[in-house]
């Protein structure tokens, strides 16, 4: 018995059909959510007809299923999305799974604790050796394992319960611990503080590969070796240089340009971070018109500001309060 055409047609388009998407990987967003946050992800493929089911919390596992049925159209690479609502703090394994449980992508991600937080400094006493981390949040008698630096990233493990006597009520807790420098190679870190077993709170910092302030005949070093400053100069005739550096005082020096006894460039450091301001102020005057590139480097962070004075216009007097916000 022939097929009927019809018959026929179907069996040349269920030949074609499309019944997996291939090539399918899932992100989350926020990237750091906290908790109270919904989690929405993000789950790009190649496929025809594909969508998501809703996804669910099972344990430490945020699963969502790809489900693709018969479709004769053409794949090609596209997205859905699946929100979930707030998951508790912690760390959680992000899986898609196609309809026979076969995980086809999957991530992780940790639910961060808006009462904690991480934070890493030079430190106030010895910036040339240590960093200080500091981390804040919520606990009674805090106790912490040793900071762990591995593959790029600094964990600072805090727990709950250690011997207090008497132990004090729960509340806000302020934890700093001294980190060296020379556990540390140059370049990008995340840290991240561990509280009672969970990643609460994450954070990123930059080990700068820099020394103190070496003062030579072009360059004052002030606040304690902590600041460079240099200049250079052009005038209208074409003539350029770098100008000479006199060092005053350990917060204050002068530039000359031309000659000794011709002080061009008066240039004060002054250290606010006790005040209200919280940063290093930078003044300056200059008794010259000609062009100048004023520059001043904080050795310890290498936040460089450059002050500029146009061609044959007057020395306009620095009163820079808000430059170097690189306390302490």
């Amino acid at each position: 018995m022939r097929p009927s055409i019809l018959t026929s047609i179907l069996l040349l388009l269920a030949a074609d059909l499309t019944l997996a998407a291939t090539d399918v990987t899932v992100s989350v967003s926020p990237e750091s959510p906290q908790r109270g946050q919904s989690l929405v992800l993000d789950v790009e493929f190649t496929g025809a007809c594909a969508y998501l089911l809703p996804a669910v919390l099972m344990g430490s596992t945020i699963r969502t299923e790809l489900v693709e049925p018969p479709c004769p159209l053409p794949t090609v690479q596209q997205s859905r999305f699946s929100v979930l609502d707030p998951p508790p703090v912690g760390q959680y394994l992000v899986e898609v799974v196609d309809g026979a449980s076969q995980v086809l992508a999957s991530t992780t991600v940790d639910v961060l604790d808006p009462d904690f937080s991480i934070n890493v400094v030079p430190n106030a006493l010895d910036p040339e050796n240590f960093l200080e981390i500091q981390a804040t949040g919520i606990g009674s008698c805090i106790f912490s394992n040793p900071t762990v630096v591995e593959n790029g990233v600094v964990t600072v493990d805090l727990f709950d319960g250690g011997i207090c006597d008497p132990p004090p009520p729960r509340g806000p807790f302020d934890h700093r611990e001294s980190l060296a420098l020379s556990d540390l190679s140059p370049g990008a870190y995340d840290v991240e503080l561990r509280f009672q077993d969970l990643v609460v709170a994450r954070n990123t910092f930059d080990n700068v590969e820099s020394g103190p302030c070496v003062a030579d005949t072009y360059s004052l070093c002030l606040l304690h070796d902590r600041f460079q400053v240099q200049a250079t100069w052009r005038t209208a005739a074409g003539e350029e240089g770098q100008a000479v550096a006199v060092s005053v005082r350990e917060d204050s020096g002068l530039f000359w340009f031309f000659g000794p006894e011709n002080i061009e460039l008066v240039v004060k450091l002054h250290n606010a971070c006790d005040s209200e301001f919280h940063s290093y102020w930078v003044f300056a005057g200059g008794l010259t018109d000609v062009e100048v590139d004023l520059t001043v480097r904080d050795v310890l962070t290498d936040v460089t500001r450059v002050y500029h004075n146009d061609q044959q216009v007057q020395f306009a007097p620095i009163q820079d309060t808000e430059g170097f916000d690189t306390c302490p």
